[in-house]
């Protein structure tokens, strides 16, 4: 009898976690669109956006706590800092489907044979190369801390989301992207797999 009391326990204990990650989720997302809305809005927009603005972060703020609080995330905490400075610096003007596409190719390339198998190597690869590493921010000699803005965190919460997933498939398997208004060189030997935002992803052919 005792027995099956613990198991039922344990059953309400795993269906609750279950609800709670859900919730999170729930939130994360609809934080994450609400930034995305507002982030939009110039220095000088009127107090109502501001008002809006402010309530958009102080949900990501939320949304963070809650993920943090599950443990989401499968990555240490330096891959996940590189994770989202790739996410910050090269696609923080895009939606949330953009960002998350951009983070896929990083955990993409991990898993390739072709590239370093961490995080933080495949982000910062050939950073010492000024202009010809595989993500531009990482060797374009300025600073890579991000300021501390919700854009910031928000970069932060998609790293932690993506990484707690099983598997990846916004972009098919893509290694590499480009933004749409350039053509470079390597793209005609790769295959293209979709367009998400402004940027155009492929995968070896």
């Amino acid at each position: 009898m005792m027995a099956q009391a613990w198991k039922d326990n344990a059953e309400k204990r795993r269906a609750i976690k279950l609800c709670c990650a859900l919730v999170a989720l729930y939130v994360l997302a609809l934080a994450i669109q609400g930034f995305a809305g507002a982030s939009r809005a110039n220095a000088s927009m009127p107090s109502e956006g501001r008002a809006s603005y402010l309530s958009s972060h102080s949900m990501l703020l939320a949304a963070r706590d809650a993920a943090d609080g599950l443990q989401m995330s499968g990555l240490d905490s330096t891959s996940l800092h590189c994770l989202a400075q790739a996410i910050y610096y090269e696609a923080r003007g895009e939606d949330l489907q953009g960002q998350m596409a951009v983070a896929e190719v990083v955990l993409n390339r991990v898993q390739s044979k072709n590239y370093p198998n961490s995080v933080c190597g495949v982000v910062f690869q050939n950073e010492k190369a000024k202009h010809r590493c595989q993500f531009s921010f990482a060797c374009d000699g300025k600073s890579d801390n991000p300021p501390a803005t919700a854009a910031w965190s928000q970069a932060k919460l998609v790293a932690a989301y993506l990484a707690s997933q099983d598997t990846l498939q916004l972009t098919q398997a893509a290694t590499h992207y480009h933004a749409d208004y350039v053509t470079p060189s390597w793209a005609s030997h790769l295959h293209e797999t979709v367009k998400i935002g402004r940027h155009i992803f492929y995968r070896p052919a």
